[in-house]
């Protein structure tokens, strides 16, 4: 019995190497080089090439190594009797909280604007908007959406949350369903974008929802790449409807270098690192599902509820 492992080239050694130092007797072996695919039990996937699933005939369980499952649900040839979970991680909700509220408050607070006043040796002081005078709005009521929401309103913040599905967010006002989208960005000083990639929101940062926002709002992007039509983006900062913006995520990853976000004077750019995967701490959860499918337990009751992705829903 084995774990097939497929992940990009760059990464598989180092995936490959807590295994040998967490469970040396686990069998886990790359796509490339699997010499029985009818004995893999579990594979653990992250944005896979284009590959034939037929041979393994005995696979119980598909495990995304990252939140997201857009590069699994993309793959045509998935078997589709195979259950699908996620990684959910405790230390990837906090560090996209953590990385939602740095990218907030670093504006909210003006230290932009501080750094280019103490370039000039003056003493100014800005007046600041208090947070009970300021919404947020949270795209995405998920592990990661529900953490930022929870954190931005315990900090005083008026804070919407969007879902397409009913939620219930302490401490938020919370909107769901397509009719309810543009009510919850209505007039909105910051958005959060934290949702799952699907058909359905694909291109879902676009002209139309920027100009519902608040006059000089700001965006928070680290959702996927493809949720963010670029072009209308640069026309809002451009325009002024939007005062700024933090991108996390890109359709291009590595940007070319070319790319006019670069030099943009109200982007930042950070490289996808807003929530890393722990290696050891997922192939530890990885090796505790194995051995419990080795023991005969069926997929379903080897990992949380929170877990299972629902392929019609994309997520």
């Amino acid at each position: 019995m084995s774990i097939l492992l497929v992940t990009p080239n760059k990464t598989q050694n180092a995936w490959l190497q807590a295994f040998r130092q967490q469970a040396p007797d686990i069998r886990v072996q790359p796509w490339s080089e699997v010499d029985n695919p009818e004995s893999v039990r579990l594979a653990m996937v992250w944005k896979q090439a284009p590959m034939s699933w037929t041979p393994f005939s005995g696979l119980q369980l598909i495990y995304s190594i990252g939140a997201g499952v857009d590069h699994l649900l993309s793959d045509s040839s998935l078997p589709c009797h195979v259950p699908i979970c996620r990684l959910v991680d405790a230390h990837l909700r906090n560090a996209m909280v953590r990385y939602c509220l740095t990218a907030l408050l670093e504006h909210h607070s003006a230290f932009q604007a501080y750094q280019t006043i103490q370039s000039q040796h003056r003493w100014q002081p800005l007046s600041i908007v208090e947070p009970p005078h300021i919404s947020v709005a949270v795209l995405g009521c998920g592990q990661m959406g529900s953490g930022v929401a929870e954190a931005l309103s315990g900090l005083g913040f008026r804070v919407h949350t969007w879902s397409r599905h009913s939620a219930t967010i302490p401490g938020t006002f919370h909107y769901h369903g397509d009719d309810q989208l543009m009510a919850c960005l209505d007039q909105v000083d910051y958005l959060i974008n934290l949702l799952p990639l699907t058909t359905r929101t694909s291109g879902i940062l676009n002209h139309r929802i920027f100009q519902q926002l608040a006059a000089g709002a700001y965006l928070i992007q680290a959702g996927r790449g493809e949720h963010l039509v670029e072009t209308h983006l640069l026309k809002a900062l451009n325009s002024g409807q939007l005062s700024g913006a933090c991108l996390d995520t890109f359709i291009e990853e590595p940007l070319s270098e070319n790319h006019p976000f670069w030099n943009h004077p109200k982007i930042r750019i950070t490289p996808h690192i807003a929530a890393i995967t722990r290696t050891d701490a997922t192939v530890a959860q990885i090796i505790d599902i194995y051995r419990r499918l080795l023991r005969g337990i069926p997929a379903k009751k080897v990992v949380l509820p929170e877990q299972w992705v629902d392929r019609k829903r994309g997520y």
